[in-house]
């Protein structure tokens, strides 16, 4: 795959299977790299080793490596806390709506209505928690269509009065 465009971790072009296996086994140390270690680990010169990752920007590689890492890291942990916080809003709407379901049995008129509304409370929570709507509008046909011209006629109505107020002869009765 000559003139691809590679990530700085992978083999590079022009670089042989064995430099590149240097490379990864160094990459893949971690905090503990050392040319030495992989000179040991891989049987080779210490200076094969320092040739290689002069020639081969070692260096800047396993930054990148290290930030793509790292980058990940942050993208399951902040997964983990949205899911976390998906799963207590999704508690908390359920408390909601057991609670108001306990009282709408046991009290009064008045109360009710509140208990009414801590259930729909609770429900619209869960339903905002696992991505769904709280309230669904469907218009078809022949409704879209005269709700269409009734808000185009309001617009038209508002334009119009705009128009005749900035030349004045909306009051003169003309």
């Amino acid at each position: 795959m000559t003139g691809t465009r590679r990530q700085p971790w992978e083999q590079q072009d022009g670089e042989s299977a064995k430099a590149f296996q240097a490379f990864v086994t160094y990459r893949d140390m971690g905090a503990v790299r050392s040319y030495t270690k992989v000179a040991q680990q891989l049987h080779k010169s210490r200076t094969l080793i320092g040739r290689w990752a002069r020639r081969w920007n070692w260096q800047n590689r396993v930054k990148a490596w290290d930030d793509h890492c790292d980058e990940i890291r942050r993208g399951v942990e902040l997964q983990e806390t949205i899911k976390e916080m998906t799963r207590r809003h999704i508690e908390a709407g359920r408390q909601l709506e057991q609670k108001g379901l306990q009282l709408l049995s046991t009290v009064r008129r008045a109360t009710a209505q509140g208990a009414a509304r801590l259930v729909t409370a609770g429900v619209d929570i869960q339903r905002l928690a696992r991505g769904a709507p709280t309230e669904s509008v469907e218009l078809r046909g022949r409704l879209l269509d005269e709700a269409i011209e009734r808000e185009l006629a309001k617009l038209a109505a508002a334009a119009e009065e705009r128009v005749s107020d900035a030349t004045g002869q909306g009051s003169q009765g003309d």
